[in-house]
């Protein structure tokens, strides 16, 4: 297999992966470490936040943040929603999932 081919199974894809980790030397390593430690546009994770994660998931601090998701709805819902507020219907949405849950 050349190295401008593409591997064909699984043993040939895992031994171009290995044999790129074994050509990074300790210097490159570190000099990569280094870059990522010092980007101001992704810092390392401070050990709060780090303590916020539960089941995959970072909550944000603030209540009013609203995180964008994915969301499964029976067609007759989504329909209802859209019917009711065409342009304002996830905030119709989420309005009524808040007071549904007492918030």
């Amino acid at each position: 297999m050349s190295n401008t081919s593409r591997p064909r199974t699984e043993n040939e894809a895992l031994a171009l992966a290995q044999n790129a980790l074994d050509a990074v030397t300790e210097t490159e390593n570190r000099k990569r470490i280094l870059a990522a430690l010092t980007d101001a546009d992704n810092p390392p994770l401070l050990d709060e936040v780090i303590e916020g994660l539960k089941d995959g998931w970072l909550l944000p601090q603030n209540s009013s943040e609203q995180l964008s998701v994915g969301l499964r709805l029976d067609a007759d819902v989504l329909a209802y929603f859209l019917k009711k507020k065409p342009d304002g219907w996830q905030k119709d949405i989420n309005r009524t999932l808040r007071k549904a849950a007492g918030l």
